[in-house]
């Protein structure tokens, strides 16, 4: 006998950005506590320690540089693996926005990014 006022399906939960401020020398982008759609604004040569989700999935990384065109550097820990072996090259303009995508298979981040979004 069904069981009437149950849901049929379960609407997955919207996510948020998580802002997490500026880089500096390191930053940890938590992915398995802080969702998967991430923030960081770049302001120095650093070193980007990447926590994977908990299941295998996408996620997300925006990066906007500071209002300076320095140019900075990032460093992933662990090192994700690009396509063709190249590493993406990030917008050293101020305030230019790159998104960068990571596929998490269990084992490696994967990336894909996208420049310039100023």
């Amino acid at each position: 006998m069904p069981v009437f006022g149950t849901p049929a399906f379960v609407v997955p939960a919207l996510h948020t950005e998580v802002n997490n401020g500026s880089s500096g020398t390191a930053i940890t982008i938590n992915f398995a506590t802080s969702g998967p759609l991430q923030r960081v604004t770049r302001n120095g040569n650093a070193t980007y320690t990447l926590i994977p989700p908990a299941e295998p999935g996408t996620v997300i990384l925006k990066c906007v540089h500071d209002t300076t065109a320095t140019v900075y550097t990032v460093t992933y820990a662990p090192a994700v693996k690009n396509p063709g072996g190249t590493a993406f090259t990030f917008t050293n303009t101020a305030s230019a926005i790159d998104i960068v995508t990571f596929y998490w298979d269990g084992t490696f981040f994967y990336a894909v990014g996208q420049a310039n979004f100023s």
